[in-house]
């Protein structure tokens, strides 16, 4: 197994907003510059999302998040906005804050210290997460709830299975790939997990309604599917370390003989089979368990271009899996339960998010799988550059890195390079 992975973390430093004072002559005498136009003082208060609220009572934290960076930003503005540091009591006092829409990101890693107190049961290591806030001419406060962001143990973090659109057709549609990486401390098996391409619908269209499809694509019990993957395996034939990736491609290919603007995916851990797949005799298969061909016969690619669901499972034998008829054409499809799941990241499409005539479903999938889906994928020819990557959250003081996990695709995940057996900066 590869890994490659260097990163570094920034303190951050708190700065308060001051309205700037100028001595002049006589000593006694002072300017104060007014506050912009339509400004206010604001109060924000930075507390824990209320499921991870037993973390922040094991730190005795009882009315919010101390010390942790805030940073604050006008949103649309294109700036780096201000940083400030929460309070004991999890506040920050900002002065003269222009009216708007202001976007807030949150960061506050454990000391050795805290992880001590929560204990070895525990693996949460951090709050972290974004939220938005909107400020009015006049005083006022807003408090946004943070996440906790666990390590957990075998986690996505490369995604890259974007299409490029060429004269003749798709020409990427084989090769695309998926990374995991192993966020713990313990040495995981690979033997039997398996991955699949779960239901997936983002937007309520006419005859294919949010409510329609609600009991499966909201299923609080698990997530459904019709394609399914496996590493082979016997129980522990698979290991991977801590801080080690695995990289499982489409086709193990040098798919730059094709284009040059694709990668080479022949130093791939493991691939994808399907009835009509190119096959690397070099790099093992993963098992297909699908209920039906994936597209093109090569396995799995995950290449819708309006996104979708991929979710990583521990070992299970699929026969065993409930089975039912999924609405509109009644398909079987599988439920992989929710007990079962090491982790999820979901994606739509801007296309989805911006077009005026699309009314978005509440929830993509279920809030016990992923509090919020991300929109990642851009409708834009060059997409296809960009991979869906993990954002790293600190780094040991070994070296190691520990790749950030809140449950929340849209907070976990940003758009990145492609580099396949490399875990991202």
């Amino acid at each position: 197994m590869k890994f490659r992975s260097d990163s570094a973390i920034v303190a951050g430093v708190g700065v308060l907003l001051l309205s700037v004072l100028t001595a002049c002559g006589g000593g006694e005498r002072k300017i104060v510059e007014p506050p912009p136009t339509g400004s206010s003082n604001f109060t924000l208060t930075v507390r824990p999302d209320a499921e991870d609220a037993g973390v922040a009572q094991q730190l005795g934290w009882t009315a919010g998040i101390p010390g942790a960076e805030v940073s604050v930003v006008q949103s649309g503005s294109g700036g780096s906005g201000q940083t400030f540091t929460t309070s004991a009591t999890g506040t920050v006092s900002i002065n003269a804050l222009q009216s708007g829409t202001y976007r807030i990101s949150v960061r506050r890693l454990f000391t050795g210290a805290e992880t001590a107190r929560l204990g070895a049961g525990s693996d949460a290591v951090a709050f972290v997460g974004e939220n938005e806030v909107a400020v009015s001419s006049s005083p006022g406060s807003a408090t946004v709830s943070i996440p906790a962001s666990y390590r957990r143990s075998l986690v996505i973090s490369e995604w890259s299975f974007r299409l490029k659109y060429t004269p003749g057709g798709f020409s990427t549609e084989t090769a695309g790939f998926l990374e995991l990486y192993n966020n713990s401390d313990a040495t995981v098996y690979l033997d039997g997990v398996i991955i699949a391409d779960a239901y997936f619908q983002a937007v309520d269209y006419p005859n294919f309604s949010c409510a329609l499809t609600e009991p499966f694509r909201n299923d609080p019990a698990g997530l459904w599917t019709r394609f399914v993957a496996a590493f082979p395996g016997k129980g522990r034939d698979l290991p991977l370390a801590p801080g080690a990736n695995v990289v499982i491609a489409t086709d193990a290919i040098d798919h730059r003989a094709f284009d040059p603007d694709l990668v080479d995916l022949r130093g791939a851990n493991f691939e994808f089979i399907g009835t009509a797949d190119v096959d690397n005799p070099t790099v093992p298969n993963m098992i297909d368990h699908s209920l039906a061909d994936f597209f093109g016969g090569h396995g799995l690619s995950f290449r819708s271009p309006l996104g979708g669901v991929t979710a990583v499972g521990a070992a299970v034998d699929p026969g065993t899996l409930m089975r039912s008829g999924v609405p509109p054409n009644g398909r079987q499809y599988l439920r992989v339960p929710r007990s079962t799941l090491l982790d999820v990241m979901a994606t739509g499409s801007q296309f989805q998010l911006n077009n005026p005539t699309h009314t978005l479903c509440p929830q993509i999938l279920n809030v016990a799988m992923d509090r919020k889906a991300g929109f990642f994928l851009l409708d834009s020819p060059t997409d296809y550059q960009q991979s869906i990557g993990r954002k790293v959250l600190m780094k040991l003081p070994g070296g190691r890195i520990i790749l950030q996990h809140t449950r929340t695709s849209a907070n976990d995940y940003q758009r990145t390079p492609r580099t396949p057996g490399s875990v991202q900066e």
